[in-house]
């Protein structure tokens, strides 16, 4: 993972939250150009700021780490349906595959 990935994913969860990078700065209670200088990838967030942005955005770390290629938290999964770790993991693949489906027919 480069600084230019998790920027990339960083503005893509952002975007797809229709945030700003204000707004998502004030939610997560950093200084002004934090989410400016992630987003570019100049920068590396602190484990707190890491973890504010997981919340604020409703992405999992892993998302933002490149961990995973899902936007659904697996918690939520896991605490709201009691599924099984395995169950999880095909839910999310299955998810990326609708995704990727999706995109291929908007453009």
């Amino acid at each position: 993972m480069t600084k230019e990935k998790f920027g990339s994913r960083l503005k893509k969860a952002r975007i797809a939250r229709n945030m700003t990078q204000f707004e998502v700065q004030k939610s997560c209670g950093v200084p002004e150009e934090t989410i400016s200088r992630l987003e570019q990838g100049t920068r590396w967030p602190s484990i707190d700021t890491l973890t504010a942005l997981s919340r604020s955005l409703g992405v999992s770390c892993d998302y933002l780490l490149g961990m995973t290629n899902s936007m659904t938290p697996v918690r939520r999964l896991w605490h709201s349906d009691g599924l099984a770790m395995e169950d999880i993991s095909l839910i999310t693949e299955f998810i990326d595959m609708i995704r990727s489906r999706r995109n291929r027919n908007v453009h």
